[in-house]
């Protein structure tokens, strides 16, 4: 009976984590910064109109999967001036800054 109330809490957590992903409105980036050590190599960037719980930026991990491919798409977005929507984690904030920047999801274009 245990393992089953353990099992059951499990779950719920899992799918709170899952769901506690916030998106930006389509905006245009106005910032990228890297780092060469802190981090090993962290990104982060701002945004013109960025979500609320998320106020001072985004930020990804070099060592995380995906990297370089959201690298990519900002780079290409913010030389283009095109507009992205960041999905992100308010509840995985970035250490270098006392700002709130979320850990990125995802990444969306639009022209």
């Amino acid at each position: 009976m245990k393992s089953i109330i353990f099992l059951l809490a499990l779950f719920f957590c899992i799918n709170a984590n899952a769901s506690s992903v916030t998106a930006s409105t389509f905006t245009k980036i106005t910032a990228i910064e890297s780092y060469s050590s802190y981090g090993d190599g962290d990104v982060i960037f701002q945004l013109e109109n960025p979500e609320s719980s998320c106020s001072g930026g985004y930020w990804m991990k070099k060592s995380t999967p995906g990297f370089e491919a959201n690298l990519s798409m900002l780079l290409a977005s913010y030389h283009a001036q095109s507009k992205v929507q960041i999905r992100g984690f308010p509840g995985t904030l970035w250490g270098g800054s006392k700002s709130p920047y979320c850990h990125i999801y995802s990444i969306r274009t639009s022209l």
